[in-house]
């Protein structure tokens, strides 16, 4: 068995009792730093990222397309429905050569003051509310809202 000396055991004895104690590293000031601008960097990107967003949806203060039709359709440019009916209008065209008018105003302003004008109209039509894609036949006063079968727009376009 190994003998502590008197005063090494006090020590020892001190060291087994204190708490450990947790060393406290500073990092560089540049490494600071370097920390603040990636994280100033990292905020200022991605608040470029949102506005890129935000701006493709605002609404551009534009002229209004002419009408050159008494067959109107309101659409959306990102609009998965009016998207859809794309085939369907062109079809319709064809078969009764007519044309339809086609107003985009979910980034156009001034196509969008000519769809709110018709609001009584086309909102019986839409449920209350004004959405897209709708078709409106001027001299009827008719409306469809919403994806539509064929007969159904072409019917709208006999009048």
């Amino acid at each position: 068995m190994a003998r502590i000396k008197g005063g090494e055991a006090e020590k020892f004895a001190e060291k087994i009792a204190a708490p450990p104690t947790e060393k406290k590293t500073q990092k560089p000031k540049e490494s600071r730093k370097l920390q603040w601008l990636l994280a100033f960097f990292t905020v200022f990107i991605a608040l470029g990222v949102a506005f890129m967003m935000l701006s493709s949806f605002m609404v551009e203060e534009t002229e209004p397309t002419p009408i050159t039709s008494h067959l109107i359709e309101f659409y959306g440019r990102e609009c998965p429905h009016c998207a859809r009916m794309v085939p369907v209008v062109s079809q319709v065209e064809a078969e009764l050569n007519v044309s339809f008018s086609k107003l985009e105003v979910w980034h156009n302003s001034g196509n969008n003051r000519i769809f709110e004008r018709y609001f009584e109209t086309l909102s019986k039509a839409c449920g209350g509310e004004l959405g897209v894609p709708t078709f409106y036949n001027m001299r009827t006063g008719k409306a469809i809202c919403g994806e539509a079968p064929k007969e159904e727009i072409m019917s709208l376009a006999k009048g």
